[in-house]
């Protein structure tokens, strides 16, 4: 999301607490059944296209870094620019669990990992980094400590702290439940620089 107001651009990594962020900066603006303004995040009402949601992002919902400056190139050199990763283990359960909510067990969970297409907003790397790997954003934060990092990054903004609500949240099995050895090392090979570069482990 660009904010114009707050100078701000936020690069939403899928599964990375995004739609909360977006919801505590504005990006995105909620409203219940009476379409009364709300924090509260229901699938029902909120997820895809609604009329229960605004969205202000000024740019499709996971574009890229690289993506973000072609279409704001002056805004993105003079903005704050900032983003959060998440264990990718973590983030490909957290995925699956969301796009299969009728597996809540992640039984499909190893079949589908062997046919995903890594070209869907989820790899840190390639959404916060150039060709020459110089990085595109001011600041990354962790999906580990999440409200810790988003102050962090509310202040080196200069913009007011703010709680993040709780949203568009995938319940399911723990990651040590959902992986077998298999899936452990078909993550640890699609997502080999992201481990390196921000020293997750499984």
């Amino acid at each position: 999301m660009i904010c114009h107001r707050q100078r701000i651009v936020f690069v939403h990594l899928r599964r990375t607490a995004g739609n909360s962020i977006e919801a505590a900066l504005g990006g995105i603006v909620l409203f219940d059944r009476w379409f009364r303004r709300t924090d509260a995040w229901d699938n029902r009402l909120h997820r895809g296209l609604s009329w229960h949601k605004r969205d202000r992002r000024g740019h499709r919902i996971h574009a890229t870094a690289s993506e973000i400056q072609s279409l704001y190139p002056q805004e993105f050199t003079r903005y704050f620019r900032f983003a959060f990763v998440r264990n990718p283990w973590e983030q490909m359960a957290s995925l699956y669990l969301r796009l299969h909510p009728r597996d809540p067990r992640g039984a499909g969970f190893g079949a589908w990992l062997q046919r995903f297409d890594l070209e869907r907003g989820t790899v840190p790397q390639a959404s916060l980094f150039a060709a020459d790997g110089s990085c595109l954003v001011d600041f990354i934060g962790r999906f580990e400590h999440l409200q810790q990092d988003f102050d962090a990054a509310c202040d080196l903004a200069g913009i007011p702290r703010r709680q993040l609500p709780q949203t568009n949240a995938a319940a399911g099995p723990a990651v040590t439940e959902i992986y077998d050895p298999a899936s452990i090392r078909i993550v640890e090979r699609l997502y080999a620089d992201d481990i390196a570069r921000f020293g997750y482990a499984a």
